[in-house]
C-alpha cells in the first residue's frame, strides 16, 4: 500500500479516536481504583467493628456472673461482624480483580496509541520524503531544461 496524504489524514482520524479509547480507559481505571479503596476502606472499618464486638464478648467473659441475654446478644453482634468483614473482604478482593482488569484494558489502549503514533510519524517521513524528492526533480528538471536552452 502507498502512503499518501490521505492515508496520513485517515490515520490521524483514526488516532483521534484511539486516543479517546485511552481517555475512556484511564477513567474506568481510575473509578475501579476509586472503588477499591473505598472496598479498603470498608473492610478495615469491619475489621475494627469486629475487634471491638471481640473486646466486649471478652470483658463481658471476663466480668463474673454471666447474663444469658447478654451473652446471646454480644455473641450474635460477633457473628455479626465476622460476617460483614467476609463481605467486605469479598468486596476488595473483587475490586482488586476489577482494577486489574481496567489496567489491562488501559494497557492494551497505550499499545494502540502509542502503535498509531509510530505509524504516523512513519507516514509522515514517507510523505516528507517523497515531497522532497518530488521538489529535487522539479529543480532538477528545471536547472536542466534551463541548461540545455543555452
Amino acid at each position: 500500500m502507498r502512503w499518501t496524504a490521505r492515508n496520513q489524514k485517515m490515520a490521524a482520524q483514526l488516532q483521534a479516536i484511539e486516543r479517546g479509547r485511552k481517555s475512556a480507559a484511564e477513567m474506568r481505571l481510575v473509578e475501579a481504583r476509586q472503588l477499591e479503596e473505598t472496598a479498603c476502606t470498608s473492610r478495615e472499618k469491619a475489621d475494627d467493628a469486629l475487634g471491638a464486638a471481640e473486646a466486649h464478648w471478652t470483658e463481658h467473659l471476663r466480668s463474673g456472673p454471666v447474663d444469658l441475654l447478654l451473652q446471646q446478644a454480644l455473641a450474635y453482634s460477633v457473628l455479626r461482624r465476622e460476617h460483614e468483614l467476609q463481605q467486605a473482604r469479598r468486596e476488595e478482593q473483587g475490586a482488586e480483580a476489577l482494577v486489574g482488569r481496567r489496567l489491562t484494558e488501559w494497557r492494551y489502549a497505550e499499545a494502540g496509541v502509542r502503535s498509531g503514533e509510530a505509524i504516523l510519524k512513519r507516514g509522515a517521513r514517507t510523505l516528507s520524503r517523497r515531497s522532497d524528492d518530488s521538489r529535487e526533480h522539479q529543480i532538477s528538471e528545471r536547472s536542466g531544461w534551463k541548461w540545455f536552452k543555452r
